[in-house]
């Protein structure tokens, strides 16, 4: 109790020197939430002198037998029991002293292989101090005028806000029809009230008038520097702020509006240094009862050559969120699929955007259009709009009443997404993580119809490895959610991997075409029947190969209706010897599909002349909708009222738009 009241004072502290004297009513309010919050600050923290460990007990302890297992453990191994790691029921962490005799992998490792012995052990993970950097996928040439306006908007007058004439995005007065589509949305009232979105980002600027009176400080925190609030400290911490604003920038006289403007956003400050696998894993869960929702704008480097994605214990993170989030409804991870489309990158080498627990969501231009710097791939379900010929998206920035129009990237068509799916939330709370994907896919409008991508898949749908489904329509989403059938619970067929170790032929000139390595597995009826599985959703192959040049690979999966997934495609940069060992490629274009039948990998060299490599193996498993309905769970609390907002200083610059990014961004 002692820790905790010290925690609240720090807290209070720190939110008055950043909303000043004008917000002592707002403090207090927040301070007597804070004492009886649902989401305690996160006591782990990670000291150097330390070696750390996270031990997964088997399924069959979980309970208070647990607390049992672990005091037992650490009297087994000499390893101090820390805690439970973040909100994984089956995980609790150990640490000792690092010494000169017990430093290596190797040796942690043996200690505890000896303990698992001895006790229902899973898994034991050594937990790393210091991760890989993740990297925003920020804004890509944006340079929009700042005189430049629409014409006035004839569809919704009654919004004042002085820069939203600018939101093309919301409404497009010039490119007709090239918005996305929610003025119908909010003439009904629905404006995401109830419904809260985390930014994992880099914090979120809550003192600026268009976010303070939606700032849900309940499911925030800065795990970068282990504060309460998600106070961006650094010149370029302004990506958060940008997100957070298309999400539920409010109706006033600042700026402009969010497209869930009735919606909470909270900040979860975690990419402003690097973090621990504690952090990430923290992050991924933090309160999740709070938090609905988690817009992700980030993943691993987009420079065409990296191969990279969450690790086993930070997929357990996911999965923890999308069975126990929002009262076991699921937590929904919206992420963008990244920018590295000029570096010839693919978002199925990304391991969080091609993940079956989470939303891609890629960007397109006011034209409707592929912009170059999006990335395509088969896990991507939908695009929404971003930047490209210079006009930028109109949001918050950092300061009290500051805004730009230099926002863009897939960094804002993830958001935008994220309040698309506020607003369905908000008329249907009872929908489940996998309901958010179907509504995705049954509602996206499919556009640019003259590229040659364009394939007819399942129930007369189109699918496009740069467009996924199609364009994002909030108010198709919204009317959908209104009638919407929950789906059954998940199933999955899982086959026994192809133990292929067949040689890949080379390709004999540039620009000419090699034959495949063609391996097939066949999917029976009795298979489906035991799996009750109705439809399909997700499929995923994992792929072990060697090879010389990596990039040099184009991986194709093909069904048993003759619709194919490009799986991999040629990465001129990737010249990595390394080959594939165990990555999962995943594709939703066989969405509803009746998966019997033969299921063919193709694999071939497309790029480099001489240089191949060897397919040593590969695994398939399809994901679907069993028969079997999901278990009950009870629809969370909507909370819809929001705290009255203190009265702060009024700043003479009336909410314009910075031609130039203010603080030295960008």
């Amino acid at each position: 109790m002692k820790i905790r009241l010290l925690e609240i004072a720090a807290f209070s502290l720190q939110l008055s020197s950043v909303l000043g004297a004008h917000s002592d009513g707002q403090v207090g309010r927040w301070i007597e939430q804070a004492s009886t919050s649902a989401s305690p600050i996160p006591f782990m923290q990670s000291d150097p002198a330390y070696d750390y460990t996270a031990v997964k007990f088997t399924s069959s302890s979980e309970g208070p037998h647990i607390d049992t297992l672990a005091i037992k453990y650490a009297s087994t191994t000499g390893w101090e029991h820390v805690g439970q790691l973040g909100t994984l029921p089956r995980y609790r962490v150990f640490r000792k002293l690092k010494t000169k005799r017990l430093g290596k992998r190797s040796d942690i490792i043996s200690v505890h292989k000896r303990a698992a012995r001895l006790l229902p052990v899973e898994t034991v993970t050594p937990l790393r101090q210091k991760t890989r950097r993740l990297y925003k996928r920020g804004t890509v040439e944006v340079s929009a005028p700042i005189g430049w306006r629409y014409a006035n908007d004839t569809a919704w007058r009654e919004i004042t806000d002085p820069l939203y004439s600018q939101q093309w995005h919301l409404v497009n007065s010039k490119e007709i029809g090239h918005d996305i589509n929610v003025t119908g949305v909010w003439h009904q009232g629905i404006t995401g009230a109830g419904v809260t979105v985390a930014l994992i980002d880099d914090g979120l600027d809550y003192s600026n008038d268009d976010l303070l009176p939606n700032f849900d400080f309940r499911g925030s925190y800065d795990f970068n520097d282990n504060t309460k609030l998600p106070t961006p400290r650094l010149q370029d911490d302004y990506h958060g702020t940008r997100c957070a604003g298309q999400i539920a920038a409010v109706r006033n006289d600042v700026c402009g509006v969010g497209v869930a403007y009735g919606a909470r956003v909270a900040g979860i400050r975690m990419l402003s240094k690097e973090i621990t696998d504690q952090d990430e894993i923290m992050a991924l869960n933090y309160a999740m009862d709070t938090n609905w929702i988690y817009s992700c704008s980030w993943g691993p480097n987009d420079d065409g050559v990296t191969v990279q994605g969450p690790g086993k214990i930070i997929e357990d993170a996911f999965i923890n969120g999308i069975e126990n989030g929002r009262n076991g409804l699921g937590s929904i991870y919206v992420f963008a699929t990244g920018n590295g489309g000029g570096a010839h990158d693919n978002c199925n080498f990304d391991g969080y955007t091609n993940s079956i627990y989470t939303v891609s969501i890629g960007a397109i231009n006011h034209l409707d259009q592929h912009p170059y710097y999006s990335e395509r791939c088969s896990a991507q379900l939908a695009v929404t709009y971003s930047n490209g010929d210079n006009r930028g998206i109109v949001t918050t920035d950092l300061g009290l009443r500051k805004c730009t129009n230099r926002h863009g990237g897939t960094s804002a068509a993830a958001p935008l997404g994220a309040g698309v799916f506020a607003l369905a939330l908000s008329v249907r709370p009872d929908l489940t993580w996998r309901d958010i994907q179907h509504l995705a896919v049954r509602t996206a409008i499919p556009i640019d119809l003259q590229d040659s991508d364009w394939a007819d898949v399942a129930e007369g749908r189109k699918y496009n490895h740069k467009y996924g489904f199609g364009k994002m329509d909030a108010w198709r989403i919204v009317e959908a959610a209104k009638s919407f059938v929950n789906v059954g619970k998940q199933t999955q067929i899982s086959m026994p991997a192809d133990k292929a170790n067949e040689k890949i032929p080379p390709l004999e000139k540039e620009g000419g075409e090699s034959k495949p390595v063609e391996r097939s597995v066949d999917v029976t009826k009795e298979q489906v029947a035991a799996a009750k599985m109705k439809k399909m959703e997700h499929a995923t192959v994992v792929v072990d190969m060697e090879h010389r040049f990596r990039g040099n690979v184009e991986i194709w999966l093909q069904s048993p209706n003759g619709i194919r997934s490009q799986l991999a495609a040629v990465r001129q940069r990737d010249s990595s010897n390394k080959g594939l060992e165990g990555w999962k490629f995943m594709t939703v274009k066989h969405w509803d599909e009746d998966p019997v039948g033969r299921w063919t990998l193709q694999v071939r060299n497309a790029y480099k002349p001489k240089l191949t490599g060897t397919l040593k193996s590969w695994k398939l498993t399809l994901y679907g909708e069993s028969t079997e309905p999901e278990p009950h769970h009870d629809v969370p609390t909507m909370d819809t009222e929001m705290p009255t907002m203190p009265t702060l200083p009024v700043n003479d610059d009336k909410g314009k738009a910075e031609k130039e990014p203010s603080k030295g961004l960008i």
